[in-house]
């Protein structure tokens, strides 16, 4: 009651002041906020432009340290122009050491950057100064180590330039844009460019190693395949499908820009250089011909590692002027939303004022008290609107947890399949080599079986020689017959007339006799020879018979050992052809192992912005909370409120 009173009391002009406190602080803290979040865009646009400075340094060196191992690790003999080009990659890299620690020392603390940030990340190695004290090491022992130890130190400075280069890329927000032109550029500068460049080099040292050999193997020819296909329907692809979306991006939210115009003309060049090196890998990959990898060759390889320099500088550039296009958009937008409100709030003062001398109080207070009302019930609506948005973000941010889990799940699948994969590999290179062995028993067997009919032949030939010479014995045995016959016949009658000539024919007579005697022995003996001659005649034909039918026998066994032969021939082409097939289902399914890894990293991005928002939400459901309390209390001043006649 005391309290009416005295605000009865107070002059007209300071009750509307009050009125007008009401309804100005609760716009004010809107605007607060909604400032606030501006700010927070604007300040997220000049990170990503920091980021976006500090790639610069970092991808040359990706490309200057992959030269710099070529040229150290170059098999033949150095030259003078190595030696320089040696000596000028060297002074770049150096150079593009300082300037990277130069640019750390001013923007490192924005982009977590620092051995403290660094350290609590678990990579203190990342550190641009530790880096370079592991160059400077590396050229201080260059002379000392051998080529496998120098290609692993290389190796190793690269793969910690990379994940400086993806660690730029989280802490900068670049990974996290939420802008379609910007987002795909990014993709192209964070992950496309520097994973092209890399493999580019990659190629270029695995190929050199090649030109020492005299011929190249399967295993080395299917790697040559790969790496052609990956470079240009993986890397290549990404590229033009980033570059050509973010031109689609901007046409479409921010209209047509001249400056993302440049980057047609050099993706171009970049294109030729990309399908020119790929034709010539696989010209060497198809035909195993190590002179193909000559200097032309390694010039094409270089030309790509230039364009794709060339490129990823336009694109970089492409990329802050959007980046700052952006900052410049929040900025105005930030502007507009203090001009419209600070502007109308302080003409809606002037006007009350200058009317109150012309409006009925009364009036004046049913219309503020209906006003707020007004905003009470929008108040009441907005803290509605935003508690639903609440529960949608938190199911939202659950949902990703479950995506994550089962990215995570999927991840482990495929690594389990990739384990599997490589066993299959195995089996069938093995398999692959027992049907190789196996194919050189059978022409072996192929081979001792010609040489046993080549014999067989040779035995049935000599059989039916014996066979004639058999004859020729019987021919020979019947003429002796004939002689003792005649022979006896002969001593016969010698042994008649040595009986007439009596006393001096009896020496006649017993030499007749053992004439006679001895011819029928030949006769006898000449019968048992005739006798074992048709014996040896009768089992030479029936070998002579067997050994056809064993030829017959071994003409079928030879004709199915060329059958076995041709089969096995078959199924090696077979299995070789398998073995290939399932290296190639092995790097898909590693590849796609990397993805899902990709995309769980990417989800946890995802997930942990869900967070921001709802964080935002609550402090908005604080501000229309009290928006809603303040309308209320303003009512029910109004309704207290009441003017003396």
């Amino acid at each position: 009651m005391e309290t009416t009173l005295k605000f009865l009391k107070i002059s007209q002009s300071q009750k509307l002041l009050l009125s007008v406190i009401s309804f100005a602080v609760p716009i004010l803290m809107l605007l607060y906020f909604t400032v606030s979040g501006i700010n927070d865009d604007i300040n997220f646009g000049r990170v990503e432009i920091l980021g976006n400075r500090l790639l610069s340094p970092l991808s040359q060196l990706l490309v200057l340290v992959s030269k710099e191992q070529r040229l150290v690790t170059n098999i033949p003999p150095k030259n003078n122009y190595n030696s320089n080009n040696l000596s000028i990659t060297s002074n770049l890299i150096e150079e593009n050491l300082k300037n990277l620690e130069k640019e750390t020392q001013v923007i490192g603390e924005n982009l977590k950057i620092t051995p403290s940030s660094l350290k609590a990340a678990g990579n203190p190695e990342l550190l641009p100064a530790t880096i370079t004290e592991n160059w400077k090491s590396l050229q201080n022992s260059k002379n000392s180590l051998t080529t496998e130890q120098l290609s692993q130190q290389y190796s190793d400075l690269i793969k910690r330039i990379r994940e400086l280069i993806n660690r730029v890329g989280d802490t900068s927000n670049l990974i996290l844009d939420p802008a379609l032109d910007s987002y795909y550029l990014m993709d192209v500068v964070l992950a496309g460019l520097p994973q092209a460049q890399q493999q580019i080099g990659e190629i270029l040292l695995y190929t050199q190693k090649l030109s020492l050999y005299k011929q190249l193997t399967y295993e080395q020819k299917v790697k040559l395949e790969i790496y052609a296909s990956s470079l240009q329907n993986t890397d290549l692809v990404r590229i033009q499908q980033g570059i050509s979306n973010s031109l689609l991006a901007e046409n479409e939210f921010y209209r047509k820009l001249p400056s993302l115009q440049n980057l047609p003309p050099v993706l171009k060049y970049y294109e030729t250089a990309v399908n020119k090196f790929t034709e010539s890998l696989i010209q060497v990959a198809r035909t195993g011909r190590i002179e193909l990898l000559g200097a032309s060759f390694f010039q094409q390889g270089e030309d790509v590692v230039i364009q794709g320099s060339q490129l990823w500088t336009v694109t970089r550039k492409e990329l802050d002027k959007l980046l700052e296009k952006r900052s410049k958009y929040y900025e105005n937008l930030r502007l507009i939303y203090l001009l419209s409100s600070l502007v109308p709030l302080a003409t809606s003062c002037f006007f009350l004022f200058a009317i109150f001398q012309q409006i009925n109080l009364n009036s004046l207070l049913k219309q503020t008290q209906e006003s707020g009302i007004q905003v009470s019930i929008s108040a009441t609506e907005l803290l509605a609107t935003a508690k639903k948005q609440e529960v949608v973000v938190t199911q939202q941010t659950e949902l990703m947890l479950d995506v994550i889990k089962s990215a995570q799940e999927i991840s482990q699948v495929i690594d389990k399949l990739v384990q599997e994969m490589d066993k299959v590999a195995s089996q069938s290179t093995k398999t692959a080599k027992f049907a190789s062995d196996s194919q050189l028993d059978v022409i072996q067997m192929k081979e001792v079986m010609q040489e046993m009919e080549n014999a067989s032949k040779n035995i049935s030939v000599k059989l039916k020689t014996i066979d004639q010479r058999a004859g020729n014995v019987a021919l020979v045995l019947s003429t002796i017959t004939k002689v003792a016959e005649q022979t006896n016949f002969l001593s016969l009658n010698a042994a008649i007339e040595a009986e007439k000539a009596g006393e001096y024919g009896r020496g006649f007579a017993i030499i007749a006799r053992e004439i006679r005697r001895l011819a029928d022995q030949t006769a006898v003996s000449s019968i048992d020879i005739e006798q074992i001659v048709q014996e040896m005649q009768l089992a030479v034909s029936e070998g002579v018979t067997e050994m056809n039918s064993f030829m017959g026998k071994l003409f079928q066994g030879v004709d199915n050992i060329n059958k076995i032969s041709t089969q096995t021939g078959k199924i090696i082409e077979q299995v070789q052809t398998l073995s290939p097939e399932f290296e190639k289902v092995n790097v898909s399914m590693k590849n796609q192992s990397q993805n899902a890894q990709i995309i769980s990293e990417s989800m946890s991005s995802f997930a942990l912005g869900m967070k921001h928002i709802k964080n935002s939400l609550d402090q908005t459901f604080l501000a229309i909370e009290q928006l809603s309390e303040a309308a209320i209390g303003l009512r029910n001043q109004v309704s207290k409120f009441k003017v003396n006649d």
